[in-house]
C-alpha cells in the first residue's frame, strides 16, 4: 500500500500570504457597499488568521 500523496503547496508561506491578501481585498471592496458587515468582518478575520499561519510557517 502506498502512502497518501502530499498536497503540494498547502503549507507554503507564500500561499497563506496570497490568501490573506485576497481576503483583505474582499473586505476592503465590500466596505461602503451593500455587503453585510458580518461578511466584511469574516473576510478581515480570515486575512488575519492566514497571515498568522504564514508567520508560523516562516518561523518553523
Amino acid at each position: 500500500m502506498n502512502p497518501p500523496a502530499k498536497r503540494t503547496g498547502e503549507a507554503r508561506p507564500e500561499r497563506w500570504l496570497e490568501h490573506a491578501r485576497s481576503d483583505l481585498a474582499l473586505a476592503r471592496l465590500g466596505a461602503g457597499s451593500d455587503v453585510l458587515p458580518e461578511q466584511l468582518c469574516f473576510h478581515a478575520q480570515q486575512a488575519v488568521e492566514e497571515a498568522i499561519r504564514m508567520a508560523v510557517e516562516v518561523l518553523r
